[in-house]
């Protein structure tokens, strides 16, 4: 009988406590009201690495030179381990 819940029947006769209401992030159909991750999670905060990676760890290859790169490939040099 709440005209403000998701689940409002207009021709309710009585209040029996069935009302569901939006969350704070998504409205009554279950869409995202603010954003989603890169993992597909409403307001998550998974983000996408300098690899283009979700939630990854970065670049995680150490080259020769002591640099820090995605790919072995991408080393200065072609070395990595």
């Amino acid at each position: 009988t709440d005209d403000t819940a998701c689940n409002y029947d207009p021709d309710a006769t009585i209040d029996d406590d069935s009302c569901t209401y939006e969350s704070p992030i998504e409205d009554c159909d279950g869409n995202c009201i603010f954003f989603e991750d890169c993992a597909g999670v409403c307001s998550g905060s998974a983000v996408e690495d300098d690899c283009g990676v979700c939630d990854g760890p970065g670049a995680d290859v150490v080259c020769d030179d002591g640099s820090f790169v995605c790919d072995e490939d991408d080393c200065p040099g072609g070395g990595g381990d």
